[in-house]
């Protein structure tokens, strides 16, 4: 693969052009000039951009004009209506007893510039408040949501729908509507902090901050509501963006394949894809390319980073979450109380279009946090947002014998409990044990016990844990609450920790301190004072006993730089891509225990300053890892530039450089290498392995390399400590 970026043979002399520029100005194209790829492309990274205008390049460009329309809010604010009568002015309007149940997507054509059909999907998510568990993981980014609230309703509860449509839609545009329930009229003024943050990105077409809905008088803004859609979806980022050639007969045939076929392996979506163009759709990543785009468009859902999920394309999005809607809604499930017996599945999904697919539906049930199994009975479900609430004589109440810790939130998105109760289901005590708004936990091996109860009206999580090793739950609940926490975005709570003085813990209103300032006092003192028990409390013991850490003293991960040639970063006859393979290795040091921060070029953006880049980071890092070939030797940039600060750096003592000799060549004739101690040890090469008797595979030479980085990061270590 060509460069993302070009390097100047004289390094003074830098070329900034991306490669994909470079692509893009080699295309002839009459009208609609390309500018940028469509967001989809951009955001799949560099090599996805490249390739796209590398396609573009070789087989021409057309057009798709299609995009998402979302429509939210409460039960019975109206947004049937509007999807009907969207598509057809006059069609009938459901009654006031017709109720959304799951989901509904209808396309909408309508007349735009030129003779390309241009068609909005319309998705119309049911409201009710025991859906919103759901929502999250069908609102997607780049799509125009229409929010909804009648009059009729004093609550139209848009403390919970704008936050979450920022959550996940990201700065996709939002227009509000209000349904006039018999044609009132109604002022609203719980809008303003959501139109004074240009976060939210509400679109404003008149005095009002909304538009006024009657459908029963003639259609009343009707006309209005339809303008601001389409003006928002031509101004959606990915909206007439031109796309390969062969990318428009694809989709025509996934659109016809899914009248009759609602979910097909990725296998067989790849021989639809190769019956339109076998050599356009010839390798595994041009299908991906391709998938990844209508996923992000909603006409599929592909889930490609979960592995559970990615072998198969969902053709039909509204086909799984009705399934899934299917059992919420099911109403033997809810005398039960949200608890799912085996044979409930066959009995809810007997239409023929689940045949054959209750494992990737169940799937689905789990991986989004929607239902669990149980802890003893592995064929049955616990789906959480249908059990009760916790009874209030069952919440623990506070004492000596409890560690303490509460998580309170700005906006707290539905369901955490819920979602945590999903990830820390085989610690749960027992069936009888969670709720739609508790849970209670028992660590199998310490009988350590836990309840954690969301306050939902108070934006709060309480979590109370008692017995031997108490503090290892709480940490255990602690990192799945992370987990939880970081799948949203800018949701920041603040920890507080209850005092655990002896007054406190008999009191009703301890001393509380945030965890924040807590961090930030240790700074300059080692303790805080409780008045309530006037006592002196050692920050770090407040800290360590509640399971939570001083990250003002956490080591901070060492920074590592490679350097590499482009011919061993990439696939080749020769064994391999190195740097993948070596970053693959590191893993442990770097994306499991953040020890190292690896960096190569690899990571630079379009449009970047690359040489600037880089000799920023060389000058900055801890650790530079030279992996060494004959191409790398024969490399000029890396010879004038990266070998020489490197170097310089090492005798310096600012840095260690650490050669990892990736193909045999004679790199210890070379002064300032050969003073240096190579990986592997004892000089053989990683491409060599078959050469050394220790290794039987091309992976024990780069386990090999792995425990000697980690030494080395170990000593580097204990010095910093020291």
């Amino acid at each position: 693969m060509r460069p993302l970026f070009q390097r100047a043979k004289d390094p003074s002399k830098l070329v900034l052009k991306p490669r994909w520029e470079t692509a893009k100005d080699e295309i002839n194209v009459s009208d609609n000039p390309i500018t940028t790829p469509p967001k989809e492309i951009v955001e799949q990274g560099n090599d996805a951009v490249l390739r796209y205008f590398e396609r573009i390049s070789n087989e021409g460009i057309d057009y798709l004009y299609e995009a998402k329309l979302t429509l939210v809010g409460e039960g019975n604010a109206g947004k049937t209506s509007l999807q009907k009568r969207l598509v057809n002015d006059i069609a009938p309007l459901p009654t006031e007893d017709d109720r959304t149940r799951g989901i509904l997507i209808i396309d909408w054509a309508y007349e735009g510039p030129g003779e390309k059909k241009h068609i909005a999907h319309i998705w119309d998510f049911g409201g009710q408040d025991v859906y919103y568990p759901v929502h999250r993981f069908f609102l997607t980014e780049d799509s125009v949501f229409v929010l909804l609230a009648s009059t009729r309703q004093t609550l139209h509860y848009f403390d919970y729908w704008i936050p979450t449509i920022f959550q996940f839609g990201g700065n996709s545009p939002i227009i509000i509507g209000q349904t006039c329930h018999q044609g009132n009229k109604v002022p609203w003024n719980d809008l303003g902090y959501y139109l004074s943050n240009d976060d939210f990105n509400i679109i404003k077409t008149g005095q009002r901050p909304y538009i006024e809905l009657n459908l029963l008088n003639n259609n009343e803004g009707l006309k209005e509501i339809k303008k601001a859609i389409i003006d928002q979806i031509e101004l959606l980022p990915h909206y007439g963006k031109g796309v390969p050639k062969s990318w428009i007969p694809a989709r025509e045939a996934i659109a016809e394949t899914a009248k009759t076929k609602d979910c097909i392996s990725f296998e067989d979506f790849t021989k639809i894809c190769l019956k339109t163009n076998a050599e356009k759709f010839a390798s595994k990543i041009d299908v991906e390319d391709f998938a990844h785009f209508l996923h992000a468009l909603g006409i599929v859902l592909w889930y490609s980073d979960i592995e559970e999920l990615q072998h198969w394309v969902i053709l039909q999005p509204e086909w799984a979450m009705n399934a899934v809607y299917k059992i919420i809604d099911d109403d033997t499930i809810q005398e039960r109380r949200g608890h799912i017996s085996a044979t409930d599945f066959s009995r809810i999904w007997a239409e023929k279009c689940y045949e054959y697919r209750f494992e990737i539906l169940k799937k689905m049930l789990q991986v989004f946090k929607i239902a669990f199994r149980k802890k003893h009975e592995k064929l049955d479900f616990i789906i959480p947002c249908r059990l009760d609430s916790i009874p209030h004589e069952l919440i623990w109440k506070d004492d000596a014998k409890y560690l303490r810790l509460v998580y309170k939130y700005n906006f707290m998105p539905r369901g955490l409990v819920n979602q945590l109760s999903a990830d820390l289901s085989r610690h749960i005590k027992s069936d009888s044990d969670v709720w739609n708004n508790a849970v209670n936990f028992e660590h199998k091996d310490t009988k350590a016990q836990a309840q954690v109860v969301e306050d939902f009206y108070n934006r709060s999580i309480s979590i109370r844990v008692t017995g031997k090793d108490a503090r290892g739950l709480m940490m255990l609940i602690i990192e799945a609450m992370r987990d939880v926490i970081d799948s949203y975005k800018r949701v920041t709570p603040s920890i507080i920790v209850p005092c655990p003085c002896q007054e406190c813990k008999r009191s009703d209103n301890p001393t509380t301190f945030e965890y924040e300032k807590l961090l930030k006092w240790s700074e300059t003192k080692p303790s805080v004072h409780c008045n309530e028990g006037d006592v002196k409390l050692p920050i770090e013991e407040l800290l360590y006993n509640v399971g939570l850490t001083n990250d003002k003293k956490k080591t901070r991960p060492l920074k590592a730089f490679i350097s590499y040639s482009k011919h061993d970063g990439e696939l080749a006859k020769n064994g391999g891509n190195y740097l993948d393979a070596f970053k693959k290795h590191l893993s442990p040091l770097s994306t499991h225990t953040e020890l190292i921060q690896p960096w190569d070029d690899t990571l630079l953006i379009a449009g970047e300053d690359w040489d600037k880049k880089i000799r920023e980071q060389l000058n900055t890092c801890d650790i530079i890892f030279l992996l060494i070939s004959p191409d790398f030797l024969n490399t000029k940039y890396i010879q004038d530039t990266e070998l020489q600060i490197a170097i310089k750096r090492h005798e310096n003592r600012e840095c260690i450089v650490v050669p990892v000799i990736v193909r045999a060549c004679g790199w210890t004739d070379i002064p300032m290498l050969s003073k240096l101690s190579a990986l592997p040890r004892k000089g053989d090469a990683v491409a060599s392995w078959k050469n050394n008797i220790n290794w039987q595979t091309i992976d024990d030479a780069w386990k090999h390399v792995y425990d000697e980085v980690k030494k080395l990061i170990d000593q580097f270590a204990k010095k910093t400590a020291e």
